[in-house]
């Protein structure tokens, strides 16, 4: 379980200087945006693999020997890399007698990678082209941390890197690990990647099995009618260090991760706890370690809402709860669609282009009315300054990170 940012007399304030998100073919956090606020479903596309080529500028033999995952991950990377006005240099993916790039900064520049099922799509995608014969770059795609290991090697990261998996919650899990490491002064920059290509037939077929894909096709999180989530192939990616490191080489802070605080229920492989009771030890947590802030101080609330019904249900429940005072809330997934691992990185990604514009994507229309909220906003839609990224995954990992303006 992982304390909250604010913990100790060393700590380091942890900002974001680059940010990028693809979702079902749409790039960009701007044109994500837009899909937000239409509150629309986008549809079931795949960012086309020329367009995955121009954006990771990698040659043609090293896109071969890279996964879909991996290249999502490193076009999204490339994106935000750019953003933070990092150095231009790259690390070429084949050719181990080509120089890497030694600057003593890398050596604590690490890098986070978040998936769910992304390294099992690799695998089954490649078994089912090659009629079950690996080559002799198999193992660099199917492996655990074949994502991190292509973003630490492409950008020449030589600090820590970690792969996370923990179901939905991992990219916002990812978030709060990548923070930790730097408020502690244990590395001073860290790249948060998510990446998950379209499933294949056999992992969609396992997840109508357990319930979780909607059986109508389509998701709506929050009403009535909803029955499940909606896998989309999406990429995310964030550029976290120290601000002074960022104000020293003239970076543009984009926004800042005030704390985090993740745990987990223990409760059941897949159900989430009845009663939400360790989210409200979470929140507790994390407004203490954002100096005892509060809760009426936060503008904003990014819900999990994946539209399965329980866990919506929960969410809101909890939200009422530790809310008194009725908060803007949005359900990104309403629109996106869920990435599954990558989500948490996505949905950070929009949160921060929400603080940056001063505005809230609109409130969620035709909620249920078993849910016990109101259909309507009680206010208007806020300038948020502060925004609470809630995230839960299958296991019991429950995660908060609390976003603020720059």
């Amino acid at each position: 379980m992982f304390e909250g940012l604010g913990s100790t007399s060393n700590d380091q304030e942890v900002v974001i200087t680059g940010a990028a998100a693809v979702v079902a073919g749409m790039v960009g956090s701007h044109a994500l945006w837009q899909a937000l606020k239409r509150d629309e479903l986008l549809a079931n596309h795949h960012l086309p693999e020329p367009h995955r080529a121009a954006l990771n500028g990698l040659t043609v033999g090293e896109q071969q020997v890279l996964s879909v995952q991996q290249q999502l991950g490193l076009a999204v990377g490339e994106m935000a890399w750019s953003q933070a006005l990092l150095p231009s240099s790259r690390h070429p993916l084949r050719g181990e007698c080509q120089p890497s790039p030694q600057d003593p900064w890398r050596l604590r520049a690490g890098v986070v990678s978040a998936s769910a099922l992304g390294y099992a799509t690799a695998l089954l995608d490649e078994l089912a082209q090659s009629e079950g014969r690996p080559s002799a770059t198999s193992l660099s795609r199917w492996r655990g941390n074949g994502l991190g290991a292509a973003v630490a090697l492409r950008f020449g990261l030589r600090g820590e890197q970690l792969n996370l998996n923990s179901a939905s919650s991992t990219g916002a899990q990812a978030l709060a690990v990548a923070a930790r490491c730097i408020t502690r002064g244990e590395q001073e920059l860290m790249v948060v990647v998510g990446a998950e290509p379209a499933l294949p037939t056999l992992l969609m077929e396992a997840n109508q099995r357990t319930g979780a894909i909607a059986s109508s096709g389509s998701s709506r999180p929050l009403t009535a009618h909803r029955s499940g989530m909606v896998p989309r192939e999406a990429a995310g990616c964030l550029v976290l260090e120290s601000r002074q490191r960022a104000e020293a080489r003239g970076a543009v802070v984009l926004g800042r991760v005030v704390t985090t605080a993740s745990g987990c229920e223990a409760h059941h492989l897949v159900a989430p706890l009845p009663g939400q009771a360790l989210s409200d030890h979470l929140l507790a947590r994390l407004l203490q370690g954002a100096g005892g802030l509060d809760a009426s101080a936060i503008d904003w609330i990014c819900l999990h809402a994946t539209g399965t019904r329980r866990f919506d249900q929960e969410e809101l429940q909890f939200v009422r709860r530790a809310f008194p005072n009725v908060p803007w809330i949005s359900a990104m997934k309403r629109s996106l669609g869920h990435g599954l691992g990558a989500a948490g990185v996505v949905e950070a990604a929009l949160m921060l282009e929400g603080l940056q514009r001063g505005s809230v994507p609109p409130w969620p229309d035709d909620i249920d009315p078993c849910l016990d909220w109101p259909s309507h906003p009680p206010r208007p839609a806020p300038a948020p300054r502060l925004a609470l990224q809630l995230s839960s995954g299958m296991g019991g990992v429950v995660v908060m990170n609390l976003l603020g303006h720059a």
